[in-house]
């Protein structure tokens, strides 16, 4: 099969073996990534009953989504082959492991809590496993546990007669041949081992029996071939002495009530095996306080002598409890952490992006400060990270364009957003991992169930598996809404907290603060009328109103803020914060605004509108109007009265203005449809706005007209590519986008030539991003006109000079045309822009010597900080001791 091609995947290596056929890595040509392919043996693929029925089941399996199960992408047919496609999961098997070295009683507490949690998650859904073993989990380099092969699973409102479970491929194998699969029968549940019927207690068995192995490094049951095994589990009784003396009492006594052959009277649900599981890792004393508890539910089952036993049991153990918790006990409450201050200074100025974003994270034991810098468009630039312990600071591999970094929970990974996607790097070392292909994703918070929450521009809060799956909506965006921003899980994973901003237009106080259920998606505003909001660690919600930062303790347990608000922070802008209350932030408050200058050809600027919009905005061909975005519309200025004035009003997200050459149309991107589109409105506001190309080929967003006005150039971004040029024809009925340059590298930011014979465009390759020319009809060759790094160009509207950016420098390079062929000459600098324009916030004038620039203005409101070294960053340690002076914590216990 080596080599060999299904479908799209196309096979590299096998993997391994087993009795629902081989297992092996293949590539997924169609998304550059691998899955691993169970091959299906010709015995079942020959048998219509049975490939129906796992063709059935496998639906079925499809509709977990759990970190702690791998997930199955779908099911392939060729000829008589059918193929399994599932998650490929990196790392060693419990069993390899338990072979390498013993486990701590913690280090198997722990990872049979996440088997526990994967099995909660299918038996809710009616499914059960059937073939739990240490060689189907495995555990990733990070100790992240994934529960393999529901091969043999079956859905619970369908239970297997005996002849069925006679039929299936392990019972088959264990009657035919003898003695080969002592690797399975060992975990069998006696009911499994009759050939009875089975339901979702015959897998706490199997847990049972993977627990405890993992405690002893033993199995629990053996033999020298299947019949003295399976002898051995229906006759049989576990060794408890094996156990470990530091098992906590509760363990001792879930494996019990786990590995009852009585199914009757075993555990019915995994849920609270997983309870006990979290009881014991949290507090080995509470867990003792549980057992007596648990005996005492023992005492009404029993009678006479058997229920004085009882009793004496229970009041020995609470006894032991009380006095294990009293010697426990500090004689009186340490002192809380003091606050300390320090100050680091990073190589780079961190990057900072709108709402609240600060484009930097601390690790949740606040010892690393990992932030972006540069410009994310530009070309490059890798996200670092500066330890406090002093550390030389380094780049982060294969995180170019990063910005919004955020901490995994254990700080062993790292995600973070570019421009066109959100991914996750493990920091120590490996290529990071695609986990959505969405435009924009400003801000992203990553739980302790290993779930991801993030935002999507146009639609709401998504959410996504660390470890990879299809995003999901988790809340979608309401009238005079423009963003959900902000997204913070609560202890549990069960909650999100966020920010709901509001559309341009829409008063500020309407800003809010809410929560909503990850499970239902029902929303509930918390706090009206806020710009910024947050929930903190220390059991609080964090807001800023009037300018002033408030903090509110907030019951967990309740879903609602307690008692009264109260000023906490006054000494800087906050930058991050980790889980366990070091804070950065820089010394001084800014205050940001955007407006619009003109530069003229001897570097001379002249004030032209005294507010700006988003980065993208569009000049008329007379120079006397500027189409331009705020805060998801679009908004005509006029440059000569100064008036302006809101062109779009739907309560999709509108943006990326552009005129056609004849100023009777505004055309811009949308969210009106599922993905974003092109729409267009008559400039004169007469009119309501159209749809003129759906999405049928990607993300789009409108670049340039051809001078006839004929043919409009876009670029798509999709999950299959980065960033493609493509072209449409508005002389059409239905224009459609189709393909002009499509390759590897990402391709953006076409403008055509005045003749309307040739494009021009940027291209970033090996890091790299310089500006290309070619025909637009294709035919010749490609020619490079930047030197040295350059993108966004622009023609001068004689068509003899090609305008690009170089850093904040505008650049042009002339332009001639000889034989039909560019003959680009050398790059000069035409005007230096000032420090703080926006990126793809200029355009060029008709009389191609003015520029209209869009800065962003940074006052500081409060000084206290050294200016000149924007590098410094200060760090504060134990802040949550202040804040819980300033404002107590609900006791949630």
């Amino acid at each position: 099969m080596i080599n060999q091609t299904i479908a799209h995947y196309k096979i590299t290596s096998k993997l391994g073996q087993g009795g629902m056929g081989e297992v092996y890595r293949a590539t997924d040509t169609k998304l550059d990534r691998d899955v691993a392919i169970k091959i299906l043996p010709e015995s079942f693929a020959g048998d219509r009953n049975r490939v129906a029925r796992f063709n059935r089941e496998a639906k079925v399996l499809a509709t977990l989504n759990h970190p702690n199960i791998a997930a199955i992408y779908g099911i392939e047919k060729t000829d008589d082959t059918h193929a399994l496609v599932m998650e490929l999961v990196e790392g060693e098997t419990l069993g390899e492991r338990l072979r390498r070295e013993p486990m701590t009683v913690e280090e198997a507490l722990d990872c049979c809590k996440q088997i526990a949690e994967a099995f909660e998650a299918a038996h809710e859904k009616g499914i059960i496993h059937r073939d739990l073993k240490p060689e189907n989990i495995k555990i990733t380099a990070d100790g992240h546990v994934k529960v393999l092969d529901f091969g043999l699973a079956k859905e619970l409102v369908d239970p297997a007669s005996i002849a069925d479970q006679a039929e299936s491929p392990t019972i088959t194998h264990m009657t035919t041949v003898p003695g080969e699969l002592l690797g399975t029968a060992p975990y069998m549940s006696p009911e499994q081992a009759r050939a009875k019927p089975v339901d979702k207690r015959s897998d706490i068995w199997s847990f049972g029996c993977v627990l405890f192995e993992c405690l002893t490094g033993k199995r629990m049951f053996g033999g020298e071939d299947v019949t003295e095994t399976l002898a051995s589990i229906i006759k049989g009784e576990p060794d408890w002495a094996a156990l470990p003396e530091n098992t906590p009492p509760t363990i001792h006594l879930l494996l019990r009530k786990c590995l009852n052959k009585d199914r009757k009277r075993r555990l019915h649900d995994i849920a609270d095996a997983r309870i006990d599981l979290e009881q014991a890792l949290g507090d080995p004393t509470s867990s003792i306080i549980r057992l007596s508890d648990l005996a005492l539910q023992e005492t009404t089952k029993h009678s006479g002598i058997n229920l004085l036993l009882a009793i004496g049991a229970m009041v020995l153990v609470a006894l032991i409890a009380v006095a294990l918790t009293w010697s426990l006990k500090p004689e009186t409450p340490p002192p809380p952490p003091i606050p300390r201050d320090v100050q680091i200074t990073l190589e780079h100025e961190i990057l900072l992006l709108p709402w609240g974003h600060s484009n930097c994270a601390l690790s949740p034991d606040g010892q690393r400060l990992v932030y972006g810098w540069g410009d994310i468009n530009t070309g490059g630039k890798r996200l670092r990270i500066h330890s406090l312990d002093g550390t030389p600071e380094i780049e982060i591999p294969g995180t170019e364009y990063g910005y919004n970094p955020f901490f995994s929970p254990d700080g062993q990974s790292l995600g973070f957003a570019t421009r066109f996607a959100l991914k996750v790097v493990s920091l120590s070392g490996g290529t990071p991992r695609t986990l959505s292909q969405d435009e924009y994703t400003p801000g992203a918070h990553w739980g302790d169930d290993g779930t991801i929450v993030y935002v999507h521009q146009g639609r709401g809060l998504m959410t996504v598996p660390s470890t990879g799956g299809e995003p999901r909506p988790l809340t979608e965006l309401r009238e005079g809404e423009a963003l959900h921003v902000i997204p913070q899980f609560l202890p549990g994973s069960k909650h999100v907290v966020f920010m709901t901003a509001m559309r341009s237009g829409e008063s500020e106080n309407r800003h809010r603060l809410e929560i909503v259920e990850v499970s239902t998606g029902q929303r509930e505003v918390l706090k009206n009328g806020v710009k910024w909001g947050t929930y903190v660690p220390s059991g609080h919600l964090a807001f800023i109103t009037d300018d002033v930062v408030f903090a509110q303790a907030f019951s967990v347990l309740q879903l609602k803020p307690i008692g009264p608000a109260v000023p906490i922070w006054d000494e800087g802008e906050p930058l991050a914060l980790s889980s366990d209350g070091t804070l950065a932030y820089k010394k001084q408050i800014r205050e940001r605004t955007r407006r619009f200058v003109w530069i003229g050809p001897d570097g001379s600027m002249t004030p032209a509108f005294d507010k700006g919009g988003e980065s993208r905005f569009d000049l008329s061909a007379d120079d006397a109007r500027v189409a331009l975005s705020m805060g998801g519309d679009i908004y005509v200025l006029d440059l000569k009265t100064d008036v302006l004035r809101r062109f779009t009003f739907d309560d999709a997200a509108d943006g990326i203005p552009l005129w056609s050459p004849d100023d009777r149309w505004i055309v811009f991107a949308s969210s009106r449809e599922t993905s974003r589109s092109i729409w267009r409105k008559r400039s004169d506001f007469s009119d309501d706005a159209e749809l003129l190309i759906p999405a049928d080929t990607g993300y789009l967003t409108p670049h340039c007209f051809t001078p006839d006005g004929n043919a409009l150039l876009v670029t798509s971004s999709s999950p299959e590519t980065d960033i493609d040029i493509l072209i449409s024809s508005l002389t059409e009925d239905k224009p459609v986008a189709k393909p002009w340059l499509v390759s590897p590298n990402l391709e953006t930011n076409p403008s055509v030539s005045p003749d309307g014979r040739w494009v021009a465009y940027d291209l970033i390759r090996a890091g790299s991003r310089e500006v290309f020319v070619r025909a637009l009809d294709g035919a010749g060759s490609v020619q490079q006109i930047s030197a040295e790094g350059g993108f966004e160009p622009k023609w001068s509207h004689k068509g003899d000079r090609l305008f690009y950016e170089l850093g904040k420098t505008i650049m042009a390079a002339p332009i001639l045309v000889k034989d039909n062929v560019i003959v680009p000459g050398t790059p000069e600098k035409v005007v230096d822009l000032p420090p703080s324009s926006v990126t793809y916030g200029w355009d060029v004038a008709s009389d191609d010597e003015r520029f209209l620039v869009m800065v962003e203005d940074v006052n500081d409101v409060e000084d206290g900080q050294d200016t000149q070294h924007p590098n410094r960053v200060n760090i504060r340690f134990n802040w949550f001791t202040e804040l819980n002076e300033k404002c107590p914590p609900v006791e949630t216990k």
